[in-house]
């Protein structure tokens, strides 16, 4: 009967987590649409479409973990959001360098930030999902917190200028 309701539990969150990830979805959908004119640099999209595929495969992933009930797997995709937060936060100095250097397109840039702050958290939504498919597995809870490598929120002026 426990079990039934911690998958219960963990259906719940996960449903959570998807309609969240929706939500984001929309609104970079709604920022794509407002600088959909705007030129960037070709590194600077072709790091951003990275990120994404990352975001969406991590997604991928953790929603067939939960339905394998494979704890193996869900742990591994728990711990390859190391590597969304590092794309992120590399992104992130880019487009801050880029805003030093070009005032004119401060604002396309700015929607870029929010559209890479939205792909990452979706990132962590599939790490969530990846938790409760590891804990409907196994009946625990992952034993370690999962490492965070984003730096986004920390990050100086003069750290992301020299990350350019």
């Amino acid at each position: 009967m426990a079990s039934d309701l911690e998958e219960v539990l963990a259906d719940f969150r996960i449903v959570e987590d998807l309609e969240r990830v929706g939500d984001l979805a929309k609104n970079i959908a709604k920022r794509a649409t407002a600088i959909v004119n705007e030129q960037f640099p070709i590194d600077l999209v072709l790091e951003l479409k990275r990120l994404a595929g990352l975001a969406s495969k991590q997604l991928e992933h953790a929603l067939n973990t939960y339905l394998d009930r494979d704890a193996e797997k869900a742990i591994a995709v728990r711990d390859g959001d190391e590597q969304v937060d590092v794309l992120h936060s590399e992104v992130f100095g880019k487009i801050v360098a880029r805003m030093a250097e070009d005032s004119g397109h401060v604002l396309g840039l700015v929607h870029l930030l929010f559209c890479a702050k939205n792909i990452e958290r979706i990132g962590d939504h599939a790490t969530h999902i990846a938790e409760a498919a590891y804990l409907t597995a196994t009946g625990e809870r992952p034993a370690s917190e999962r490492p965070r490598r984003d730096l986004s929120s920390t990050m100086s002026a003069d750290h992301a200028a020299s990350k350019d």
